[in-house]
């Protein structure tokens, strides 16, 4: 049986303000000093994670805590923690703990990936490094606010697909369309948003086979479809980091990396290859809740989530250092869901002091059209680019009705979208791997019958 953690929420009332009173933003200073104060708090091994909020990104300043059932003794004992944290960094504070409280069970898998998102200082100095990093990031330009999607029968989402199409659309239109249909898919903003997982994610994601790969890509969808009401950024924070997610969308990537590059310059080492909680934190807090209440947009969703028959659901990792953009699908049975039109490059170089390079993932989902004698068969290409050189790499897969018969199928190849398409339909091989003009792509499928053929594919481009 998985171990049980439970969230708590306590109510920082800065200078003994009148929790009652409207809300109001705090403050670049104190944003900061509660940030100081979830680092220190992260050092105590009976608490999984701690997390900050204030100003803006709440509705009063909060401290939550992230504690193991089996472990605390009494909730008191951590409100004279989190005072004793808070009036390290000057903050006189009335803290109420919250009637509300969340439950979450954790396997071993999710505790590390939790765990991979903290930061505990390792000395004096660092922790001081650290503080100075937080300061300067409170001071960074608040995060775009990203645009709604047009659920309306007249919007770019239509179809009846938004229960699908709008997973991971943190960012622009959702696009929708069958039959090679691709016309002004580049031209829509910017499209459903990538997401960027940590390195042990993706290690178990390339080492799982058949229904360990479906249980972690159906975790991972799920973690995300089920935040899609949630306005609470700790609550967010702590979900997305159970499942090795660290940013969504673009913003929140390039934001991340800003930071990890100031770390580095200012010689900020994390030797035990953790990731900032911190920075984090304010990757997913300082545009305000809005800024997380549309990671999964509420529009058209339903509970019949990944249910339906015939779905091709593709999770594509960028490996490299250039960006994959997307170029081109061959839709011949079924209606495209949701593409994602960039996945950003990896970032290379922080391993050097111990930083964890975060990898950006794209969700693909294609459908099988309501009425149709077949399910859903596609192929999807992409290009990456660098100077004089670009490579091509394409994805097939294939989910039949099964009424009718066939199997689940992924190909990949360094053609196009065509030929990925049939070697998808013409095939049922479970891994499949094949070099492309510049590097190479290798795809998975978990399983060949069932109606949903969750597929995983990762490109690593070579250096010229």
């Amino acid at each position: 049986m998985s171990p049980t953690y439970e969230h708590f929420f306590w109510t920082v009332a800065i200078d003994n303000a009148d929790t009652g009173a409207e809300p109001v933003d705090i403050g670049v200073a104190k944003r900061a000093q509660l940030r100081k104060a979830a680092v220190d708090l992260n050092s105590i091994p009976s608490i999984l994670f701690a997390t900050a909020e204030g100003g803006t990104a709440a509705v009063h300043p909060e401290i939550c805590l992230l504690l193991s059932v089996d472990e605390h003794d009494t909730v008191n004992e951590y409100a004279t923690h989190i005072a004793k944290a808070l009036a390290t960094h000057g903050l006189d504070a009335k803290l109420t703990l919250q009637e509300e409280t969340r439950f979450y069970e954790f396997g071993e898998a999710e505790v590390k990936c939790v765990r991979e998102c903290q930061c505990i200082p390792s000395g004096e100095e660092e922790k001081a490094k650290i503080y100075r990093l937080i300061e300067s990031a409170e001071t960074l330009p608040p995060l775009p606010e990203p645009n709604d999607v047009d659920d309306s029968p007249n919007g770019n989402n239509t179809g009846g697909i938004s229960a699908l199409g709008n997973m991971f659309a943190s960012a622009g239109v959702l696009v929708s369309g069958s039959f090679g249909n691709t016309a002004n898919i580049a031209a829509q903003q910017r499209g459903p948003a990538p997401f960027t997982i940590t390195a042990e994610k993706y290690e178990e994601l390339k080492n799982s086979r058949g229904d360990d790969l479906r249980y972690v890509l159906k975790k991972l969808y799920r973690t995300i479809y089920g935040l899609r009401d949630e306005l609470k950024n700790s609550i967010v924070m702590a979900e997305l980091a159970s499942v090795g997610v660290v940013t969504v969308g673009v913003a929140m990537h390039d934001f991340y990396q800003r930071l990890v590059r100031a770390a580095i310059a200012g010689g900020t080492a994390h030797t035990t290859g953790r990731a900032l909680a911190f920075s984090t934190a304010a990757a997913l807090t300082v545009g305000g809740p809005a800024t997380l209440g549309v990671v999964i947009t509420p529009a058209g969703m339903t509970a019949a989530f990944l249910m339906k028959d015939a779905t091709n659901v593709l999770l594509v990792v960028n490996d490299s250092e250039y960006d994959l953009t997307f170029r081109d699908d061959d839709v011949t049975s079924g209606q495209r869901c949701s593409v994602v039109t960039t996945i950003p490059a990896r970032a290379s170089g922080h391993s050097k002091l111990g930083y964890p390079t975060l990898y950006p993932c794209g969700a693909f989902v294609y459908q099988k059209k309501l009425g149709s004698w077949y399910g859903s068969l596609f192929g999807v290409e992409f290009g990456a680019r660098r100077r004089a050189w670009t490579d091509r790499v394409s994805i097939g897969m294939d989910s039949p009705n099964t009424a009718l018969g066939g199997s689940n199928s992924i190909f990949v190849t360094g053609n196009d979208a065509k030929k990925a398409m049939a070697g998808a339909r013409d095939g049922n091989a479970e891994d499949d791997s094949a070099n492309t003009p510049r590097g190479r792509i290798t795809g998975r499928r978990a399983h060949k019958w069932g109606p949903i053929n969750f597929g995983f594919a990762f490109y690593k481009a070579t250096v010229p």
